[in-house]
């Protein structure tokens, strides 16, 4: 799968804002095999302790800056209601990100969804 490389390697986008992604696609997904395997990964690409916890349900988003919460609130839509995506939101995103970066965090949240149904599906054990 080459492919998931291109999307999972630092691109346009900093591991740290691709892992804040995974994280949530993987908790509304319920894929408790991605958020033990990106746990940790988060953590290393620099995302802080408080954000993971946020992220993973144990703690209020609130308590997240601005511009993640923005990343967060697409990762949501395009993981729960894609065609319910509004210009709003997009807007929002773009005053923290370019054209180009909006384009590889919809590819990341796409991708983790597939991995995750794939690990669920399967009954993969988290590592």
């Amino acid at each position: 799968m080459p492919f998931l490389g291109a999307i999972y390697d630092e691109g346009s986008l900093d591991l740290a804002t691709k892992e804040l992604v995974i994280l949530r696609v993987s908790n509304l997904n319920g894929c408790r095999y991605c958020l033990a395997a990106h746990r940790p990964a988060a953590l290393e690409a620099g995302v802080p302790a408080e954000h993971v916890e946020a992220l993973c349900g144990e703690r209020a988003l609130s308590a997240l800056p601005e511009r993640e919460r923005a990343i967060v609130d697409w990762a949501d839509a395009v993981t729960l209601a894609p065609g319910e995506v509004t210009d709003g939101l997009a807007a929002r995103l773009l005053d923290h990100l370019r054209d180009d970066q909006l384009v590889e965090l919809t590819l990341v949240a796409g991708a983790t969804t597939m991995l995750n149904q794939y690990c669920t599906a399967l009954g993969i054990p988290p590592p």
